[in-house]
């Protein structure tokens, strides 16, 4: 009796861990599946980006050729430790962002024929392998508008070599983007504007400054009409290439048809788990009730015979 219980109970047991692992472990997976669907869209996505134009000589001297404002990612070059420092700063002079990078005042040619396998530039001079140090180089930093930044600062150690105020618009109503205006950054540059950025904003204008740069694909407004289906158009935005919209009810409708089925799939398979649990726990029990009752018999048949 006492082992026949031990055994129903342990088999009680293994059953509801075993459900219990199951449900752990689906419900791990679908935390990982959104996580990973998060990171994955975190990772693609492209935000304001503040970019720095300067040069930068080896002589500890830094001098600002441009300031704008662009949408892109974080520049490689930035990391967690170098000799140079980019800084973001709010107006109380309280650090918001901060990286370093380390300049490359280097470089290297083909050790064959180098004033060939590079372009040398006027006072530069190659070494014996190849070798080109110079003394002056052009520098491109984007870093992360940060909210709540009004300035920067470019350091060499703690030495500061640039310090400027991050105000991109003067709000005189004329979009001038040598000074950093352009559509992102200040209200004087419209949609379509010539402001060294091209917006691609969809609203029938056309972004001369996407034509410019060589990117029309990037302005539906330009490539509209081409009679390609090209990668930013679809029905909704450019049906004269990509043909007529379908009815967005029934996209929305089958999506939703998808996701009821993976619901009805997932509660039934939990259902079944559950039923053949529960069969094996009552096949246990009985198999422990009819022990229970064969033992009175098997006394008193004893008893009979004495």
């Amino acid at each position: 009796m006492a082992t026949g219980s031990f055994w129903t109970k342990s088999d009680q047991l293994f059953d509801w861990n075993f459900e219990v692992i199951e449900m752990k472990t689906l419900t791990n997976f679908i935390i990982f599946l959104a996580v990973a669907i998060t990171l994955s869209a975190v990772a693609i996505a492209y935000s304001e980006m503040l970019v720095i134009e300067f040069t930068l000589s080896q002589a500890g001297t830094a001098e600002l050729t441009a300031l704008n404002v662009y949408e892109g990612s974080e520049s490689e070059i930035l990391t967690d430790t170098g000799d140079y420092t980019v800084t973001l700063l709010d107006a109380d002079g309280k650090e918001l962002y901060k990286k370093y990078f380390t300049p490359q005042f280097t470089a290297w040619a083909d050790a064959i024929d180098p004033s060939k396998a590079f372009p040398v530039m006027p006072g530069q001079e190659i070494g014996t392998q190849g070798q080109i140090d110079r003394s002056e180089i052009q520098m491109i930093l984007r870093v992360p508008m940060v909210e709540g930044a009004k300035k920067f600062q470019i350091r060499k150690d703690s030495k500061v070599l640039i310090n400027k105020e991050i105000n991109l618009c003067n709000m005189d109503g004329s979009c001038n983007p040598t000074l950093g205006e352009n559509y992102l950054t200040c209200e004087d540059c419209q949609s379509g504007s010539v402001d060294d950025y091209c917006d691609g904003v969809f609203d029938d204008i056309c972004d001369r400054d996407c034509r410019t740069q060589g990117r029309e694909d990037m302005d539906t407004d330009c490539t509209c009409g081409n009679n390609k289906c090209d990668v930013r158009e679809d029905s909704f935005n450019c049906p004269l290439d990509c043909g007529k919209p379908s009815s967005p009810l029934l996209k929305w409708g089958l999506i939703a048809l998808i996701v009821l089925v993976i619901i009805v799939a997932l509660i039934m398979w939990m259902r079944g788990k559950k039923k053949s649990s529960r069969a094996r726990r009552d096949k246990s029990g009985k198999s422990d009730q009819s022990e229970k009752t064969d033992e009175p018999e098997k006394v008193k048949k004893s008893g009979n015979k004495k």
